[in-house]
């Protein structure tokens, strides 16, 4: 079998498995910036989010024969990506100086503040949120967990699940409104 960098997953994955180093290349290129963008919305810097995508890549690589077949292998390869992802943030967390606890939530989140910006924008909002509610927020709000599972993976309350999803909007919605009124000044 000849690989190519439009091979499909099947074929990449046999080569992977044969733990050909060009399989492992083109399966890499293939989802490269379709991860990394997952990635970006996990970490502050894209230089993080590459760390982590390579860190995920290697676990993937090095655990590839554990892919059972079943779904989709883009799907297979996503999930491990988000894991890693998570874990490195809630390894960093530990790590760095805790949130300000002192930031009152107040008022509620408005949605037409985010529809007046881009998704670049916005994606730069959350990067800047501090690690545990930038995580929480992505995971529920982007890759679609439910509180039950981020308690879970994070090991903590759904109660404190829910509530750094709270204090995450209005930490973004105090970070939205306050770069319009400058742009409007």
């Amino acid at each position: 079998m000849k690989i190519h960098p439009k091979s499909k997953d099947a074929d990449l994955l046999e080569a992977c498995l044969k733990k050909d180093p060009l399989g492992q290349k083109y399966l890499y290129q293939k989802y490269y910036s379709r991860m990394l963008n997952l990635c970006m919305r996990y970490a502050r810097e894209k230089e993080e989010a590459v760390k982590m995508l390579n860190t995920a890549f290697f676990k993937i690589l090095t655990s590839i024969d554990q892919y059972q077949g079943e779904g989709d292998l883009g799907a297979w390869i996503r999930r491990i990506v988000c894991n890693t992802a998570i874990d490195s943030l809630r390894t960093k967390a530990r790590y760095q100086e805790r949130f300000d606890s002192n930031v009152e939530i107040e008022g509620q989140v408005s949605n037409q503040a985010l529809s007046n910006l881009g998704a670049e924008e916005i994606l730069q909002k959350i990067q800047e949120l501090e690690p545990t509610y930038r995580m929480v927020f992505c995971m529920h709000a982007i890759d679609g967990y439910k509180h039950q599972e981020i308690a879970e993976r994070l090991n903590i309350s759904i109660g404190t699940s829910k509530w750094y999803l709270s204090k995450a909007k209005v930490l973004l919605q105090q970070k939205i409104l306050s770069d319009l009124k400058i742009q409007s000044a």
